[in-house]
């Protein structure tokens, strides 16, 4: 396997895609003006964003390549006594803050995937378009990856453990992105119930070069500092992928509140507490005191948005060793990726 895209970059590094704000068309084109490979996410954004987000990072990059990250459409259907019972649940959490509660939600678990298809598909056929097309929740079907092809981009897909990689193999994807425990926002398992594997991005990374040596694989999770390139390289990744690293980039659209609260530091944790999907934030009260939610994404996630602005109920997605995350430009935090770049506050790892 072979990835046309990585080998002529020149940077192995890549910009995860973040949903919710932080990935912009600012921040995608200047990873890849700088080097590596920017990714737009369309998420659960609306159709018309997305188009207007390709557009402006066409415009801003002028023939450079970026990626635009789908969420695969989820197959489970969440327990209607479950919402129920979360929306009674969460009704004492409103009163305690006084702010109204919406209703119980009516949710689009495709996320306007074939809408969202569509806009991508037009745009490569326009010549714009991007020139990767990567999967969350699900790994695209053989003939999704023939359409992906055929207007020239290449298809991968996010996994997190063996038995989803296999799966994406035998469909014909072009890379593999391996995302390991220590990733921020949410674990890429394709089934929403399942509880994620406990494997680090380089023991996971190492499993699956392991068995397929040709396999293009991209090391996603905890990547902060120019020693954890180089570890992620050791162990079979061609290139990683960093989302949280670039939280408190000048481009991104990250959110005041999530940049004071990541230059605050503080513990993370794994928790459905989140949205109703197994995520890793920063630790709040409201996700501390209810550990055991149950398996309720994309519903809980909507139910209790409005509260997020309170304090107790942040919701701040980010990965592990949040103390090694920096501020500064794009093109800044890539250089340090690589040890070429050292911030006036940068511990000497």
């Amino acid at each position: 396997m072979t990835s046309r895209i990585l080998e002529k970059l020149s940077r192995p590094i890549v910009g995860a895609p973040m949903a919710g704000g932080p990935s912009t068309p600012a921040l995608a084109a200047a990873i890849s003006k700088s080097g590596g490979l920017g990714f737009l996410a369309s998420g659960n954004k609306d159709v018309a964003l997305l188009e207007q987000d390709i557009r402006e990072c066409a415009q801003l990059l002028r023939g450079e390549p970026y990626g635009v990250n789908f969420f695969y459409p989820q197959l489970h259907r969440t327990d209607p006594d479950a919402v129920k019972l979360l929306h009674r649940l969460l009704a004492k959490e409103y009163a305690k803050a006084g702010v109204p509660q919406p209703a119980i939600p009516v949710v689009d678990y495709s996320n306007d995937f074939l809408a969202k298809q569509d806009v991508v598909f037009a745009a490569c056929k326009e010549g714009y378009g991007p020139k990767v097309v990567s999967s969350s929740f699900g790994c695209f079907t053989a003939e999704e990856i023939r359409k992906i092809h055929s207007v020239g981009a290449e298809a991968w897909a996010s996994v997190t453990s063996l038995e989803e990689t296999e799966v994406a193999l035998s469909r014909g994807v072009d890379a593999l992105i391996a995302q390991g425990h220590e990733a921020g926002g949410h674990r890429l398992t394709w089934d929403v119930c399942e509880t994620p594997t406990p494997f680090s991005t380089a023991e996971l990374c190492s499993m699956i070069h392991a068995r397929h040596p040709d396999a293009v694989l991209i090391a996603a999770g905890g990547i902060r500092t120019a020693r954890d390139v180089k570890v992620a390289l050791s162990v079979g990744a061609c290139a990683v992928s960093c989302g949280s690293a670039f939280l408190l980039s000048h481009e991104a659209g990250t959110s005041e509140a999530n940049r004071a609260m990541i230059a605050a530091g503080g513990k993370t944790l794994s928790s459905r507490a989140f949205s109703g999907r197994i995520a890793r934030g920063i630790a709040t009260t409201f996700s501390l005191s209810h550990p055991d939610l149950p398996c309720s994404y994309p519903e809980f996630s909507a139910m209790v948005s409005p509260l997020r602005k309170i304090r107790g109920y942040e919701y701040c997605l980010v990965g592990e060793r949040i103390e090694l995350i920096r501020p500064g430009s794009a093109r800044e935090i890539l250089d340090y990726l690589e040890g070429k770049h050292v911030f006036p506050t940068a511990p000497c790892v």
